[in-house]
């Protein structure tokens, strides 16, 4: 076990009490004082001959404790230990003072969010017939549970401090966690050092003093708290590079090592596919020595990023006047068994051709998808519109002998959204090789000439037939 390290405290002359400051009111600061808690942890008992011992020591403060401020000064460090379960917590107390019944102390440790508590120190001295407490100056002493001198409450039961200088060797802490406008040697003594046992030494520790009363200085030269327990197996877990969703966690990320023998558990395991964002990965390492080494954990930040996905708008194609057809899309880059079902908020697919939109090319937009898991960029598709069937047919006519020609019309098949002839950008040429004078016999109407955009047509000839003409003979 290391050696204590001592701070030396200048002496400081007692100054007379004044009586009229003994009925102070606490202020109401003091409640939140001792609204740090004092749950108790079960208490481990024994040292293992595996124990290893750190001494932690904080010299030179020479911080005055408010005089009558229920407030107090607080002192906190963020200790980091390598032991791994505390089986004994000793501290040491450096307190250049006036008048040792003001004062209360208390060391916490605040660890993953548990706290745990002891009061050091709560007015010693006072009892119900003496509520001033003792008048003695300073302390210069260890607190260890298993002290041979007992309570540091009633020290004066084992030694008188000479006028003028600090009380001095190892005590047991007060552990009265009562009100100190209330205490009195007879008060139940609740917390110890022990409270700490079975927690990690690495954590936020503070030593908080108050001076209670008017009339006296005190100051804070320093203090030490000495930690001992078996030691945390080492770990060495570098925090990991950044993967992309979809990535199983696996040996590039769950790599920790330790200089002693055991086993590894991690949390989230192995082949577990983590969702986009930031996460905590942890870690249990069990060493095999389990005389010289606790158990440890360590955790380390891994960073995963959003998996590119690339959604394009199918292309499609319809007719001229034809319903629009069902819009669809294709997804690349879906992983972890992922599907179009799977994203947080669906793709949109939309174009601004109708039905009746002339032939030509439209855009089918993609847009809207979003998911937590993925970046998404959009490929816009093509909707083709293509020409509809028109069939234009010569209409067949017949006229006699010497007549004149018939009109010549026409028939048509495939008009769509309404269109008539009169739509065709240019209309329908119908002709034929007869005149009025051609002898009888067919010949053939020839349909020819139309065109629109909108429109493939075809046509189909008619035939004009040349009947006899009635001859009278008289």
């Amino acid at each position: 076990m290391p050696s204590m390290i001592c701070i030396g405290g200048s002496m400081v002359r007692r100054m007379p009490r004044n009586g009229e400051l003994a009925g102070a009111r606490k202020p109401r600061s003091f409640a939140k004082a001792l609204a740090v808690g004092a749950a108790l942890l079960g208490v481990l008992v024994g040292t293992p001959a595996g124990d290893a011992s750190e001494l932690y020591s904080f010299t030179n403060l020479n911080l005055g404790i408010p005089d009558g401020n229920w407030a107090g000064l607080s002192d906190s460090r963020d200790i980091v230990s390598s032991i791994g379960s505390v089986t004994k917590v000793r501290v040491k107390l450096h307190i250049a003072g006036e008048f040792n019944g003001d004062l209360y102390a208390y060391l916490r440790q605040i660890k993953d969010g548990r706290t745990n508590f002891c009061v050091l120190l709560n007015r010693p001295g006072r009892t119900s017939s003496n509520p001033y407490g003792y008048p003695d100056c300073g302390f210069d002493v260890t607190f260890d549970d298993d002290a041979a001198n007992g309570d540091v409450h009633v020290y004066r039961n084992k030694v008188v401090p000479q006028p003028g200088t600090p009380l001095t060797s190892t005590w047991q802490p007060d552990g009265r966690n009562v009100d100190p406008a209330v205490v009195t040697d007879a008060s139940a003594r609740t917390t110890t050092l022990s409270s700490f046992n079975g927690t990690a030494g690495s954590g936020n520790w503070t030593l908080f003093i108050a001076d209670l009363d008017l009339g006296a200085t005190n100051m804070l030269l320093g203090w030490e708290i000495e930690l001992s327990g078996p030691v945390a197996a080492p770990i060495v877990w570098a925090t990991p590079a950044d993967i992309t969703y979809g990535t199983a966690l696996g040996p590039s990320q769950l790599n920790a090592s330790s200089t002693v023998q055991g086993t590894f558990a991690y949390d989230p395991p192995a082949g577990t596919v983590l969702p986009a964002g930031t996460h905590t990965l942890s870690v249990t390492f069990t060493p095999v020595d389990t005389v010289n080494y606790t158990p440890a954990t360590k955790q380390v930040t891994i960073k995963v990023l959003k998996a590119p996905l690339t959604i394009k708008a199918d292309n499609k194609s319809k007719v001229y006047g034809a319903a629009l057809p069902a819009l669809t899309a294709s997804y690349s880059g879906f992983v972890n068994g992922d599907t179009p079902a799977s994203l947080d908020t669906p793709v949109t697919l939309s174009t601004t051709a109708t039905a009746s939109s002339p032939v030509g090319t439209y855009t089918i937009t993609a847009s809207g998808a979003s998911d937590a898991n993925y970046t998404i960029s959009f490929v816009n598709g093509t909707l083709t519109v293509t020409k509809a069937p028109l069939t234009i047919t010569a209409d067949n006519k017949s006229k006699v002998y010497g007549a004149a020609l018939p009109t010549l019309t026409a028939s048509y098949s495939g008009f769509v959204n309404g269109d008539t002839p009169a739509s065709l950008d240019t209309p329908v040429t119908l002709s034929t090789t007869a005149t009025a004078s051609r002898p009888v016999g067919t010949y053939t109407i020839t349909a020819s000439g139309a065109s629109d955009a909108n429109y493939t047509i075809s046509f189909v000839n008619g035939t004009l037939t040349v009947t006899k003409a009635a001859l009278t003979i008289t």
